[in-house]
């Protein structure tokens, strides 16, 4: 297990707005992130995610520490296995402050 890899991708749940990659045309950008403790234990979940569709159902993905370990970076896109055995895509953003000024 890399213990790095995994410090290091909880710290982008951490800093950064998540938005997740579906069937090519969809992207959700309004997904809450809440994160467990690290154990460094294959099996415990670290990470849910959740968010309300436009159906109005919530929907909720969970990875653990093994799925974390063994992500891959693909087109600048992290590429996690879920623990539903699902490879679920996802882009960082970050979000920066903006100070508006009228004349």
């Amino acid at each position: 297990m890399n213990k790095n890899k995994i410090r290091t991708i909880l710290n982008l749940f951490r800093h950064y707005q998540v938005c997740l990659h579906k069937d090519y045309f969809f992207y959700i950008d309004n997904v809450n992130v809440n994160l467990a403790e690290v154990e460094f234990e294959p099996n415990n979940e670290v990470v849910y995610l959740f968010w309300e569709g436009s159906d109005g159902e919530e929907y909720r993905i969970k990875f653990d520490e093994s799925g974390l370990s063994n992500a891959r970076v693909k087109d600048g896109n992290l590429i996690i296995e879920d623990t539903e055995g699902d490879e679920i895509e996802i882009t960082f953003n970050k979000l920066t402050k903006y100070a508006v000024n009228f004349i």
